[in-house]
């Protein structure tokens, strides 16, 4: 290795340490800075925003339970194309029952492919989702 490339790799190997190093702190910042946040709630602050973020999580779970809902009930399941997953609007009906809107190309039974939008009402039941009844709206 001749002496420029020998300088050149241990000022490559200097700066990404450097560059790393920083990155550790950033986070460490980062992580202390929201522990400094969450310490300066009150419970009844604490306890909304954990419910907020259940709530958040059980209807992303909804989304991608009907995604795989609407997949088992159509004619050629391996042809679906699913829009974004998180795109599709999620409503409450009742407490822990959701109605998502699935949109989807698929190819239906005579072989031709559709765009559908379907809406797929489904529950969270004992740890699993159950799937209640799903109807093609457009």
């Amino acid at each position: 290795m001749t002496k420029d490339i020998r300088t050149a790799v241990i000022i490559t190997t200097i700066v990404a340490s450097l560059a790393g190093a920083n990155l550790v702190v950033a986070l460490r910042h980062a992580g202390d800075t929201e522990r400094a946040r969450i310490a300066a709630m009150t419970p009844g602050q604490r306890a909304a925003e954990k419910a907020a973020k259940d709530a958040l999580a059980e209807r992303t779970s909804a989304r991608y339970a009907c995604e795989v809902f609407v997949k088992r009930s159509l004619d050629d399941p391996d042809s679906a194309q699913f829009d974004d997953a998180n795109t599709f609007p999620v409503r409450e009906i009742k407490p822990h029952m959701y109605r998502v809107q699935v949109g989807l190309r698929a190819r239906n039974g005579f072989n031709a492919l559709r765009y559908a939008r379907m809406n797929c009402y489904t529950s969270p039941a004992g740890g699993r989702w159950v799937a209640l009844p799903i109807q093609q709206i457009e």
